[in-house]
């Protein structure tokens, strides 16, 4: 099995050459035959990151997915947002880890500011995204004089909707959130129970699902509004840029006819050595694997803290 992983990692090197050309930092498989590999869905096949690159310059959208933790990923992402942001005009570029209330202190931002002066303007604390992450991404958006855009919703409006409040909702960023068929509520509901290790009750989820789905109005209500004549990036976990559940349904919703491509950034995983393993052409057009930045159970540390806190309450 070790001979033939090594021959197929050797033959797409030789097919894609630049697929490997990557200083990885994710520390897990990064041997892994798949990984590095960039796989286009709808032609089932394997590009390099030019023919990647150039594909996503026709597109007027491109919704970019990650894993919050994996370094690689922000890695890939500066990369994506440096070519993508060459030229005279300027696609906006869209980051789900800022909100719409900082988008005053985002818009004075000068092209120069250093990462000390933007992380003071944004009034960033320790309980905001990590700032080593994504700060980089932010100044390299404003260096490349690119539209820096908040993509998410505050939390005080989080707070609002989960509770229920009246007019939560009634912003139009949120109208496409009526058409959202039964069927993609049922689906996210699924995903959230799933994604909290289904410890929690199935009927306490319906309003984390209310709030899944007005962040993903909200991100794509951003990208539409602040769109340029090059159209706009969207920078996201994974789960948001989900074409069968996530923010291009509301981007479809509201302008159809803007063409999207969605790039989903994954971790390559032990027993699965081939493109067909991983291809899900409902879920994004491009996939682009990387090592694996660790192998925490993070179920198991849930069940864990929820036992002690049941003994103790006993």
């Amino acid at each position: 099995m070790k001979l033939i992983a090594a021959v197929y990692s050797t033959l797409l090197a030789v097919s894609c050459p630049l697929v490997y050309a990557q200083n990885w930092q994710a520390p897990l498989l990064q041997d892994h035959p798949m990984t590095g590999l960039i796989y286009d869905l709808a032609r089932q096949s394997t590009i390099s990151e030019t023919e990647l690159i150039s594909q996503l310059r026709q597109s007027e959208l491109v919704l970019i997915g990650e894993k919050h933790d994996n370094s690689d990923h922000h890695q890939l992402e500066s990369r994506l947002i440096k070519a993508l942001t060459q030229g005279q005009k300027k696609p906006a570029v869209v980051f789900e880890m800022l909100n719409d209330k900082q988008q005053p202190q985002l818009d004075n931002l000068s092209d120069d500011a250093s990462l000390h002066t933007m992380k003071a303007r944004l009034e960033w604390s320790k309980h905001d995204w990590p700032w080593s992450d994504y700060g980089p991404l932010f100044q390299l958006t404003r260096k490349n004089q690119a539209p820096l855009i908040a993509g998410n919703i505050s939390r005080s409006a989080i707070r609002s909707i989960y509770k229920q409040e009246p007019d939560a909702l009634s912003e139009h960023r949120y109208s496409t959130l009526h058409g959202i068929p039964d069927t993609v509520r049922q689906k996210v509901h699924s995903e959230i129970y799933r994604n909290h290790c289904e410890l929690m009750p199935r009927e306490t989820l319906e309003p984390m699902v209310n709030v899944q789905l007005a962040r993903d109005a909200s991100m794509a209500n951003a990208m539409l509004k602040h769109r340029t004549e090059q159209g706009a990036i969207l920078i996201a976990g994974g789960f948001h840029v989900r074409k069968d559940l996530s923010v291009p349904l509301h981007l479809s919703a509201r302008q159809p006819e803007l063409t999207q491509s969605i790039v989903l950034l994954a971790e390559v995983q032990a027993d699965k050595n081939s493109p067909a393993d991983y291809s899900n052409a409902q879920q994004a057009d491009y996939l682009w694997l990387t090592p694996r930045q660790n192998d925490i159970d993070y179920c198991a540390q849930m069940r864990a803290h929820m036992e002690q806190k049941a003994a103790k309450r006993s």
